[in-house]
């Protein structure tokens, strides 16, 4: 992936702002930090050109097996532990205190040049401060979205950061006001997912309600009778509930059985990668969150909802959210290219199956956002988080 000159210049200025305050750095001994799979991946990606860049580096990790067998030295397994859930969380605590204490011995006693937290603020803020406390540099890749949902943090962020690496094109901004030299690489699901041809689409209407119980209780009814509603006018139409975990099929599949909806050839559960369905399908009623932003990389027409459970939700929403959209392809192209909705009342549904109307038909709603989904694409493209990396531990321009 390539970003624009423009943004190139950016990267290279929070390069010299990171090495003009702790030197070319060239790590010889460097911790990565990930407590869940996907950004275990991230750090698989990482450790790969590191040790391309340097043979001789020494990588260690708190991560999981994965990174394990890849050579990477296992400082503790946190991936295999995460969990979802306050009950969960809270069982598990007394391994995450042991945690700490076992990661700051490590720290005293090995002293890396370099610690690089990947996502999981939770887990990774304490892992950031306790490196700075010991005068350890630190390079945060995906951060935490406290843009959204708790600016007031950015004050520890800073006191915990070095420099920072982001794959959305709008967070370096606002990083950067904070105090903390931040970069664009490019969003690593593109790498991924290609985008799909708007003449090969095949009448599939994807759903695609979340993943966490408490999202599937909230949209999957809806969802589908909205779907339903949409087939009155279009009965070509099948529908498709896109699913990558095997687990969470099955919850969908009882809690279906359940409500009585019969799973037929005009409407089934797919165990699947969202992208492979994604692709192909004409149109899509997506929970907001990674999903929206995935189902725009696949240029697949959609609409983006989020359903208020209860008051508390609702009084968040208005108070402690503090973006101007919920969707992650409006809040990358600065406008609203994708129809979204947070809301708490039923009758709302109403209104987000009159917009998948509009959409479902070639025509002037289509292919306006069809040509907004090409220009949130090409804002999602940079060089990539482990070249950018590279490029501030090295020197390599």
């Amino acid at each position: 992936m390539r970003g624009s000159g423009a943004q190139s210049r950016r990267n290279e200025d929070a390069r010299d702002v990171f090495q003009l305050k702790h030197g070319v750095l060239d790590p010889r001994r460097v911790l990565l930090a990930c407590g869940e799979a996907s950004g275990e991946r991230h750090a698989i990606r990482l450790a790969s050109e590191l040790t391309a860049a340097r043979p001789g580096i020494e990588l260690s990790a708190i991560g999981g097996r994965d990174l394990e067998a890849q050579g990477v030295e296992l400082v503790a397994n946190v991936v295999d532990r995460a969990v979802m859930g306050l009950r969960a969380v809270l069982a598990q605590l007394p391994f995450y205190f042991r945690l700490v204490g076992r990661v700051v011995d490590w720290l005293d006693a090995k002293r890396p040049d370099l610690v690089i937290v990947i996502d999981n603020p939770g887990l990774n803020m304490i892992v950031a401060e306790q490196a700075r406390r010991l005068g350890i540099p630190v390079l945060y890749y995906i951060l935490p979205q406290y843009w959204a949902w708790g600016p007031w943090r950015m004050k520890r962020f800073k006191a915990a950061v070095s420099g920072a690496i982001s794959i959305l094109p709008f967070e370096p901004p606002i990083f950067w006001s904070a105090g903390v030299p931040t970069a664009f690489a490019g969003h690593p699901l593109l790498d991924s997912t290609p985008p799909g041809s708007s003449d090969e689409r095949e009448p599939l209407f994807v759903i695609m309600p979340g993943s966490r119980q408490a999202e599937i209780d909230k949209h999957l009814l809806p969802m589908i009778e909205v779907f339903r509603r949409l087939r009155e006018r279009y009965p070509e139409a099948r529908g498709v509930i896109a699913q990558g975990d095997p687990q969470h099929v099955a919850e969908i599949r009882d809690r279906l059985k359940d409500a009585g909806v019969v799973l037929d050839q005009t409407l089934e559960v797919c165990h699947c990668e969202p992208t492979d369905v994604l692709a192909r399908a004409r149109l899509a009623l997506v929970k907001s969150g990674t999903s929206s932003l995935l189902t725009a990389m696949c240029r697949t027409p959609h609409v983006v909802v989020y359903k208020l459970g209860n008051v508390l939700e609702t009084w968040w929403a208005g108070h402690l959210v503090h973006v101007p959209f919920i969707a992650g392809p409006n809040l990358v192209a600065g406008r609203e290219v994708v129809p979204e909705f947070c809301f708490h009342a039923d009758a709302t549904w109403t209104e987000v199956g009159a917009r998948l109307l509009e959409l479902w038909p070639d025509g002037e709603t289509r292919n306006r956002q069809l040509t907004g989904l090409d220009e949130i694409r090409e804002r999602l493209k940079g060089p990539g988080a482990a070249v950018e990396a590279v490029r501030w531990l090295f020197d390599a321009r």
